[in-house]
């Protein structure tokens, strides 16, 4: 369910998460002006893997977790996403179907963007882009070495 907020609002939501880290009151409005805020109801879906929604959130409240499809066709838990982290970057950038689904464990409030969001951001105050697309990078950066530090410890005990 989208939230009624101003983009002053989704500043200050944005501002509690450490995720804003090092970022000006200023630059935060700059990117809440291109997000809007929802809230999901426990065990609500928030999207399913292989949904084209292209769009990326960041958890205000609540947690999130995100599930991908098994061999059984059952669901195996990746992670638990709470305050200040995010979903979807993938999608963002590369456009591609949601690689898992997100369900809400509690009451989650979080904020989306989507790629026209994005993109217009980038086009009207492209330093803050710059500085969004970082972030961005520095967070998938992290998730694959994260990635392949898991796969190496697989791999050595095969």
């Amino acid at each position: 369910m989208e939230l009624e907020t101003s983009a002053e609002q989704r500043a200050g939501m944005l501002e509690r998460t450490e995720w804003a880290a090092g970022l000006t009151w200023r630059q935060l409005v700059g990117i809440a002006k291109h997000m809007t805020a929802f809230k999901a109801t426990k065990g609500s879906t928030v999207f399913e893997e292989g949904d084209r929604e292209v769009s990326m959130g960041l958890v205000i409240s609540g947690a999130l977790g995100i599930f991908r499809k098994d061999m059984d066709g059952g669901r195996k838990l990746l992670v638990r996403l709470t305050r200040g982290q995010v979903f979807g970057d993938m999608a963002l950038i590369d456009e591609g179907p949601r690689s898992a689904s997100a369900v809400a464990e509690n009451e989650t409030v979080f904020l989306l963007v989507t790629r026209n969001d994005f993109f217009e951001l980038i086009n009207r105050t492209p330093r803050l882009g710059v500085e969004l697309t970082l972030r961005i990078a520095r967070l998938l950066s992290s998730r694959l070495r994260d990635t392949s530090g898991r796969l190496c410890e697989c791999l050595s005990t095969s």
